[in-house]
C-alpha cells in the first residue's frame, strides 16, 4: 500500500511538473502571438470531414471558430494578411464576443487573457518556490526542514552539518557527510 502511494505522489508530481512546462509554453507561445497580431493576422484552420476549427489572431485579439462545412473536406491550412491602421486602432476595444450564425459558433477574445490564464500555473509554481527557500533561509534544515533555531550548526533530526547560507564547513553548497567517529561516551561504554 505504501509503495502505491509512493508511486501516486511520483506521478502527481510529474503531472503537475508536465502542465506547468506546458502551460509555460503556451503562455509564451500565445503571448508572442499577441506581439505578432498587432503587425500580422494569422489564420490557421483544420477542416475534419464536415466539421471545420479555425484559430484567428489579429490586432490583439483572437478567436476560435468551430462549425461544419457545406462540402466536407480534409487537411490543414495557414494564412498570413496584413491587419489595417483602422483595425489595430480597434485593438483596445476588443473585449469578449461570441458569435453565432446558422452553421458555426466564434469565440472572439483578447490575447492578453489567454497569456494570463497560460501564466497561471507557472507563477504559482514559482511563487511556492520561493517562499519555500525564504523557509529555508529562516532558520530551517535545507535538507528537512527541521527547525536549526537551537542548533544552527547541525540538524539533530537528519545529521546536516552546515550554516544557515547552506554551505558546509568545506565552503562548498550541500550537506557534509555524516561523522563515521563514535561519540567518546560509546567508546567508554563498548558500546558499538
Amino acid at each position: 500500500m505504501a509503495r502505491r502511494r509512493q508511486w501516486a505522489r511520483r506521478f502527481g508530481r510529474w503531472a503537475v511538473n508536465a502542465a506547468t512546462v506546458a502551460s509555460a509554453v503556451l503562455c509564451l507561445a500565445v503571448g508572442a502571438l499577441w506581439g505578432r497580431s498587432y503587425w500580422r493576422a494569422d489564420v490557421a484552420s483544420l477542416d475534419l470531414g464536415p466539421r471545420h476549427v479555425a484559430f484567428n489572431s489579429y490586432a490583439g485579439s483572437a478567436a476560435l471558430a468551430w462549425g461544419e462545412t457545406a462540402e466536407p473536406r480534409w487537411g490543414a491550412s495557414h494564412q498570413t494578411l496584413r491587419p489595417r491602421a483602422s483595425e489595430r486602432a480597434l485593438a483596445n476595444l476588443i473585449t469578449f464576443d461570441v458569435m453565432r450564425d446558422a452553421t458555426s459558433v466564434a469565440l472572439v477574445f483578447p490575447a492578453r487573457v489567454a497569456a494570463v490564464v497560460a501564466a497561471a500555473l507557472p507563477v504559482a509554481r514559482v511563487r511556492r518556490a520561493v517562499r519555500r527557500r525564504r523557509s529555508d533561509l529562516a532558520g530551517r534544515c535545507p535538507a528537512c526542514r527541521y527547525d536549526l533555531r537551537a542548533t544552527p550548526a547541525r540538524c539533530p533530526e537528519c545529521g546536516w552539518t552546515g550554516h544557515r547560507s547552506g554551505r558546509n564547513r568545506s565552503g562548498e553548497v550541500g550537506r557534509d557527510r555524516p561523522s563515521t567517529k563514535r561519540p567518546r561516551s560509546a567508546k567508554r561504554h563498548g558500546v558499538d
